[in-house]
């Protein structure tokens, strides 16, 4: 169900960049600077908070070079990855196809944990329900400037 989970907070969370990376009791905090999505929460936000809880896997592996596993958060946080899409790969592990603005073109993040928490930039919990309203928001004032 994790990967289900995370997966979904991922579609959603599509063209954010995840800024911090941070491990703390075995539990991977991103930053999802996502300002087209996070402004339709009504509260002037530009991000979302991640706490992936247990993490069991997480390693990067650029498209240049598919053999190479990046394991150090630092090292991933510094290629400033962009989310493209995800997909839930063997025995739970979410893949994250991304852009990076430094040093690779691009490249996956491979994922795997018990669950996924998503918190406002006040640190309230929202429901997957919850970030669709705010994605749906955007998009139809998307479609609503092209008119």
């Amino acid at each position: 169900m994790s990967a289900e989970k995370l997966a979904g907070f991922l579609d959603i969370l599509q063209d954010a960049q995840l800024l911090e990376w941070g491990m703390e009791n075995g539990d991977l905090n991103l930053k999802a600077y996502c300002p087209h999505i996070a402004k339709h929460s009504g509260k002037g936000y530009s991000s979302f908070f991640l706490v992936l809880k247990k993490i069991d896997e997480v390693c990067f592996s650029p498209w240049e070079d598919e053999q190479l596993e990046i394991r150090d958060l630092n090292e991933i946080r510094l290629l400033k990855p962009v989310i493209v899409s995800s997909e839930i790969k063997e025995e739970g592990i979410v893949q994250i196809y991304c852009q990076c603005d430094h040093l690779y073109e691009g490249g996956n993040i491979r994922i795997r944990c018990a669950d996924v928490r998503l918190f406002d930039e006040e640190f309230n919990e929202l429901t997957l329900s919850d970030l669709q309203v705010y994605a749906d928001a955007y998009w139809l004032s998307e479609t609503t400037d092209e008119e």
